[in-house]
């Protein structure tokens, strides 16, 4: 029963989490790279936590749309990596700011849609609230 508890809280927890990610997300301006590139990393470390903590929703998704967000994660963290490398090179470089805006952008869609597919199901749980 107890594990019941730690289970919620944990949900709940992640879902809090999920939501401050979106927040960055849409307060990050496209041109600050450093920032977007530690949100990003952020958001695909939470995501590969998120099976951890939202199997009991996870079990009603889609497998085809869970497959398609796992594979945007990949997509992303080789966009990410180039986007590393780029400002590695050159931080200041036209490039370097228009990946970085891509990648924000694609973050923030990612983060909504995950919202609407796992997190907000999680609102309509009994002792959700």
């Amino acid at each position: 029963m107890a594990e019941r508890g730690l289970a919620r809280v944990d949900m709940v927890a992640v879902a809090r989490r999920h939501h401050r990610l979106r927040e960055l997300a849409e307060n990050t301006a496209d041109d600050q790279v450093q920032a977007i590139l530690v949100l990003a990393a952020a958001v695909l470390l939470h995501g590969e936590l998120e099976p951890a903590h939202l199997g009991a929703v996870l079990r009603f998704v889609d497998p085809a749309v869970l497959n398609k967000l796992a594979s945007e994660h990949a997509d992303l963290a080789e966009d990410v990596d180039c986007l590393s490398e780029l400002h590695d090179d050159d931080p200041d470089s036209a490039d370097t700011r228009l990946l970085a805006a891509a990648i924000r952008q694609r973050l923030l869609s990612h983060l909504k849609r995950d919202e609407r597919v796992l997190y907000q199901p999680l609102r309509r749980l009994p002792g959700s609230q």
